[in-house]
């Protein structure tokens, strides 16, 4: 049995974000385009005597460990839908921060579906995908498109997915704030600003053709997000900020209740060469490229207790070197893993792992987006745009969405493989 389990998270931006009325729960009616960027938090789950511990580090290390945090609410919630006394199996988690904080990334929400994933796995799987969904929706409106990954359309709360055909892969800008935004605080800001009914929103077309055809120009144009003027009336910094993309001629947006500001780039050399001069600005905490769609959770390491008949030699591939009499079988993962390799990217290591076909287990009963003009947005492709576009990303293919990266050899048993607010605390409302 696995005495840990790490996976890496990917946080997300919102490539549209249209706001409609508030509910009657207290949440607004979303229309939005998420897509997962690679910038990822890393979760480790060990066996633990009892209860649940949280350590944190780097961006995480002020954030609180108790049951504030939206990894923690996680793992109780887990525990109860798998039977698993915490009392008697306990478990401690680890999270690596490298997802903005407070920043409309998902970073929280991100923690939390790594945590699903990240502990279904510890303890055997004993959940099905479709009850990590449901569990992720409980959580919060987020937390179920990170634990799908790619791009997706989301209705409701932001909860109701629908996958959509992204071509090729887009190069984002994305500069991050010394100070964050509360997110109930935003909309607040957004029901001040607009204090009649708002219309029920609506995905645009003219964003759901751009990704089919993978026209990042379009894609910039169609970009949209409601929350920008209420962010940016609430942080002054990030209004200042904003004239560093106008300089550079980038169509610059906030990435869901901000101050996160993202912005297409053509190239990851030119994003490079312009997140090292936005890093110097005032307020600006971090600047750095990306790229995106990318898969979901991806479980990248366990560890597990050797039988007592295996000594595990220096022939074996984990017995060589000075520690090979270690009880403990480490898989091998990268200690860099959280830095981004614009090189790495490897279509054929992706793969559909029906264990983790999050596809499967989307609420389709909610409110769905209008379909009159979307048949000639996907009819338009031919099989052979089709087929060039698979090759190019995998998560393309209309139905199917690679949630699992095998990161060391499927054939080896040691080897693992990858599950395809923004603070760790979450709202109870978003208004």
């Amino acid at each position: 049995m696995a005495e840990s389990v790490t996976v890496r998270a990917p946080g997300k931006v919102n490539l549209f974000l249209a706001v409609g009325p508030k509910r009657p729960d207290g949440f607004h009616d979303l229309a939005t385009v998420f897509q997962a960027i690679g910038v990822y938090d890393t979760i480790t789950a060990s066996a633990a005597p009892a209860g649940i511990s949280l350590t944190m580090s780097h961006l995480g290390e002020d954030l609180p460990t108790d049951d504030r945090n939206l990894a923690v609410q996680a793992a109780r919630l887990i525990a109860e839908r798998a039977n698993v006394d915490l009392r008697e199996r306990g478990v401690h988690l680890s999270i690596d921060k490298h997802i903005p904080v407070a920043g409309g990334m998902a970073g929280g929400s991100a923690d939390a579906a790594g945590t699903l994933v990240a502990l279904n796995e510890l303890w055997r799987k004993p959940l099905a995908p479709h009850a990590l969904m449901d569990i992720a929706a409980e959580l919060g409106s987020d937390v179920p498109f990170c634990l799908m990954g790619g791009t997706a359309i989301g209705y409701g709360r932001g909860e109701v997915l629908s996958p959509v055909l992204a071509r090729g892969q887009h190069c984002y800008l994305i500069a991050t704030m010394i100070d964050g935004l509360s997110t109930p605080a935003v909309f607040r800001e957004f029901d001040a600003l607009n204090p009649t009914p708002q219309a029920a929103p609506e995905v645009s077309p003219t964003l759901l053709h751009a990704l089919a055809q993978g026209d990042t120009a379009l894609v910039a144009y169609a970009f949209r997000n409601d929350l920008m003027t209420p962010a940016l009336n609430l942080h002054r910094g990030a209004r200042h900020v904003i004239e560093f993309f106008c300089n550079n001629s980038l169509t610059v947006m906030v990435s869901g209740s901000g101050p996160t500001l993202i912005a297409q780039v053509d190239s990851f050399e030119r994003g490079q060469v312009l997140a090292e001069r936005l890093a110097t600005w005032p307020h600006v905490a971090d600047a750095f490229v990306a790229y995106g769609p990318v898969p979901g959770i991806e479980l990248v390491r366990t560890s597990r207790r050797a039988a007592s008949n295996s000594p595990f030699g220096k022939d074996h591939p984990n017995g060589d070197g000075p520690n090979h009499d270690d009880p403990t079988v480490h898989d091998p993962i990268d200690d860099d893993a959280n830095a981004y390799d614009p090189n790495a990217y490897d279509p054929n290591a992706y793969d559909t792992i029906d264990d983790y076909d999050f596809d499967d287990s989307i609420d389709v009963d909610g409110p769905l987006p209008p379909t009159e003009d979307l048949p000639t947005l996907f009819d338009e492709p031919t099989s052979e745009d089709l087929d060039e576009s698979i090759s190019r990303h995998p998560s393309s293919r209309p139905g199917v969405r690679p949630l699992l990266r095998v990161i060391e050899d499927p054939d080896d048993d040691a080897s693992t493989a990858t599950a395809s607010d923004d603070a760790n605390i979450t709202p109870d409302k978003d208004s």
